[in-house]
């Protein structure tokens, strides 16, 4: 990759970035997310359950999208193939 400028940089990080999240939400639509959550909600006994398995779905769901972007981010800037 060339040497870009600051503000290359952050153009072409902003376009990156978007094209990451339209590809995670393509692969892990909102809708499915939402529906893995509320089965886990509705599997739940009591209120503390639910809140465990609010708490354990938005953890995994951050990890997931995180290491998501990391590869994504490291594939584009270190031109690195899967």
């Amino acid at each position: 990759m060339s040497n870009l400028s600051r503000k290359e940089f952050n153009e072409d990080f902003k376009k990156v970035l978007n094209q990451a999240y339209s590809e995670f939400n393509e692969k892990w639509p909102v809708k499915k997310r939402a529906e893995e959550l509320a089965t886990e909600i509705n599997s739940s006994k009591d209120l503390g359950e639910q809140l465990l398995a609010i708490y354990a779905q938005a953890t995994a769901e951050n990890t997931l999208y995180t290491e998501f972007l990391v590869k994504k981010m490291l594939e584009h800037y270190l031109k690195i193939d899967e």
